[in-house]
């Protein structure tokens, strides 16, 4: 007990200065940014601030005790303005008002505003008192649980805290693996609770009835997401952008866990009895063209790596592949499809292992043992966007020079890729979904989007997948009905659930906001302003439908027509 009280309070001192020294450099930082480097892009932001405000002013204010509640935590200018925008349409619909909860800043604040929400709370303005309690209930809980076995276990008021923590400490730091409570779990675990308490304070005080957030992990927007869900607030949560975007209505409590692009099964139904040769073609075009990198309407989902994007595709054929690798060309051609090792670790819920590296490491593991096949080990796209202690490579050269396990070769066309291998492996990904498009088996270690299909091997125990790894060269190709299957759920996750957006100009997501030009703010999104008509607005019309109609997906009717 005492060396937890200790550690807490050593940590206790250093958060206190940490947070003062890292508001003080901001504020500083903020100041040179806006009054000497950035002066121009301001004098853009502020005319856009007026267009917008001068366009939601028109439209009529509601004032009411039931709350829209707009998380933006993920604080960028795109994703701030498309949070708005379905928050004033939810103003339409439920005839209540909304208020913004960020973190502190004036930038953030403005753009809210000029949606004309004014009510603004931001997480860092608790008083002492508030932190205290806080720091005195982390002593008490990290006393009960005294190690990470317990702490990914851990569960405060039902919401899945240890796991949220673990999870942002791996995407926000880059480390891998977490072995024992160190400064980075006290760290977290502290910022959990308050954001707890923080968000079911504000529940109870500004009586919050519905939810637009688009993460669903990490903290606080984890936190804020599974207590919604838990306290029967429905959630709006978007999905996709910048120009075509979905949303998910989350409501269940077995939802906790559940992609936001994951599609409800009797959509799925309904679109193969009534539309499926149509949703077949359409879903392998989808598959060709995000192959050929030419999916316009879901390239947020590539590498934001510019070498990766402007780096011209190979092609393969199998004979080629063998040749390279001096492989027997008779033997089954596996593919291991790795994932972002920080990242998505327990977005899918149930699975085999505890974290994507865990399964990657048992994964190379035991194609080692199994020579009676070839093995490509592709990493993932977007893994050399993050600083994280390992990667798919460093894991790879861990096993030396085996003659059957070789690194894709780089850039390798995926459409080529499709025709060489005669089967995959992949965690929860959706490599099995598009390769599937093609005939090509695969086995998986946990929960998926597409889990109600049956073009999958899913093992129930990690024995059971370690054995099934040691006889691929038993895998058979897909038959005609699976892929038909995983050609239609291509169509309704890759096209049917998205919807255009008439206010949304092209941004990108990882971009600072000081990396949004002028022209974003004084051309694009002014124009978007100047050209809009309500009456013709289509997402905002397919918003109110799912709403009406219960959806948990949003979907474009236009397209379910034969």
């Amino acid at each position: 007990m005492n060396n937890i009280v200790l550690r807490c309070f050593i940590f206790y001192v250093f958060l206190g200065l940490i947070k003062k020294s890292i508001y003080e450099i901001k504020y500083i930082k903020n100041i040179i940014f806006n009054f000497i480097l950035y002066r121009k892009k301001n004098n853009a932001f502020k005319v856009f601030l007026i267009a917008n405000k001068k366009l939601w002013s028109k439209k009529k204010n509601y004032y009411s005790k039931e709350k829209i509640l707009i998380s933006n935590f993920i604080a960028t200018p795109g994703d701030i303005i498309t949070n708005c925008i379905i928050a004033k349409h939810l103003e339409d619909k439920y005839k209540i008002s909304s208020l913004n909860l960020s973190y502190r800043s004036k930038n953030i604040s403005k753009l809210v505003n000029s949606f004309n929400i004014y009510e603004n709370f931001f997480l860092q303005n608790k008083n002492l008192i508030f932190k205290i309690k806080i720091f005195f209930k982390v002593i008490f809980y990290l006393n009960k649980i005294k190690n990470i076995k317990n702490l990914y276990k851990f569960k405060l008021d039902k919401v899945y805290i240890g796991k949220i923590v673990l999870d942002h400490i791996q995407r926000h730091t880059g480390e891998n693996l977490i072995s024992s409570l160190n400064f980075k779990v006290f760290y977290h675990f502290y910022e959990a609770l308050y954001s707890h308490y923080l968000f079911l304070k504000l529940i109870k005080e500004k009586n919050i009835k519905y939810v637009v957030q688009a993460e669903t992990q990490f903290i606080p927007c984890g936190i804020i997401f599974q207590n919604c869900i838990l306290k029967n607030i429905k959630l709006f949560a978007r999905e996709g952008g910048p120009h075509w975007i979905g949303n998910t209505i989350y409501s269940k409590k077995k939802e906790i866990y559940t992609a936001r692009d994951e599609i409800d099964e009797n959509l799925f139904k309904y679109v193969k009895k009534r539309l499926s040769q149509k949703a077949s073609r359409e879903g392998l075009n989808k598959i060709k063209n995000r192959f050929k990198r030419k999916d316009k309407m879901n390239d947020w989902l590539v590498s934001t790596s510019k070498k990766i994007i402007t780096k011209k595709q190979i092609f393969f054929t199998r004979k080629k592949i063998c040749k390279k690798f001096s492989w027997d060309p008779k033997k089954k051609i596996i593919c291991i499809f790795s994932h972002l090792l920080t990242d998505g670790n327990y977005v899918m819920g149930k699975r085999l292992f505890k974290s994507n590296l865990e399964w990657l490491r048992t994964t190379l593991e035991t194609i080692a043992k199994n020579e009676s096949v070839n093995f490509l080990v592709k990493p993932h796209p977007q893994e050399s966007d993050y600083n994280t202690s390992t990667s798919t490579i460093k894991e790879f050269e861990k096993l030396g020079n085996l003659k059957h396990v070789k690194l894709l070769p780089e850039n390798i066309s995926q459409l080529s890729l499709a025709k060489i291998i005669d089967g995959l492996i992949s965690s929860h990904g959706t490599a099995p979904l598009e390769y599937a498009c093609y005939g090509v088996p695969s086995l998986t270690a946990g929960r998926s989007k597409f889990s109600y299909l049956n073009f999958f091997i899913l093992p129930t125990k990690v024995s059971v997948y370690k054995k099934k790894i040691l006889n691929l060269h038993l895998l058979k190709k897909l038959k005609n009905n699976q892929i038909k299957d995983a050609r239609i759920f291509s169509f309704l996750i890759y096209k049917l659930i998205k919807v255009r957006c008439p206010l949304l100009p092209y941004f990108k997501y990882y971009d600072a906001w000081y990396e949004y030009s002028s022209n974003f703010w004084e051309k694009d999104c002014l124009h978007l302003l100047k050209i809009y008509e309500e009456k013709k607005d289509y997402f905002k019309e397919m918003l109110f439908y799912q709403i009406e109609n219960k959806k948990r997906n949003m979907v474009n009717l236009k397209l379910l027509k034969n």
